[in-house]
């Protein structure tokens, strides 16, 4: 295996595993404990913003994704071999795509709204419960598209 394919394959692997592992637990546990918390649960997210939590999380999204298209198009021998139609390609690319719409939805509703929420302040805002619940949905959407995701990366191979 050439050191370039091997370097990418590493990258998509252990990133995309800290996307999808952070996303989903943060959808499944750390949201609804963090909403439990009720008037403390602003100063909780305001200690994860300042671990550069969003920067991570959306960080690890984009290196994922890039190095997912590099690949497919390494597999695809430029993204125009017969391979294109099987149902292997088929299936990264439904993959593919989740992940790509994922890290939109992310970059341009999830990141957002939690920084608002963890600013200064933040928490006090009028608006602060429809963010809140914005957050919620928001969350759960892009943890259910990186779940469809790695199902199609897992079976690619097999179809």
């Amino acid at each position: 295996m050439p050191a370039t394919l091997l370097l990418l394959r590493l990258i998509h692997i252990l990133f995309g595993a800290f996307w999808v592992g952070t996303l989903i637990f943060f959808a499944v546990f750390l949201e609804p404990t963090v909403r439990s918390l009720g008037p403390d649960a602003g100063k909780f997210m305001a200690a994860l913003a300042g671990r550069k939590f969003p920067v991570y999380v959306l960080s690890s999204g984009i290196l994922t994704v890039l190095s997912g298209i590099a690949l497919f198009g390494i597999d695809s021998d430029g993204f125009r071999s017969a391979w294109m139609i099987t149902r292997t390609s088929t299936a990264l690319q439904v993959g593919g795509g989740a992940a790509i719409l994922a890290l939109l939805i992310g970059a341009t509703f999830v990141r957002p709204t939690f920084q608002k929420l963890t600013a200064p302040g933040g928490a006090q805002l009028p608006e602060a419960p429809a963010l809140r619940e914005r957050l919620k949905i928001a969350g759960r959407v892009v943890a259910s598209l990186l779940t469809i995701s790695v199902i199609c990366m897992a079976v690619a191979r097999y179809l």
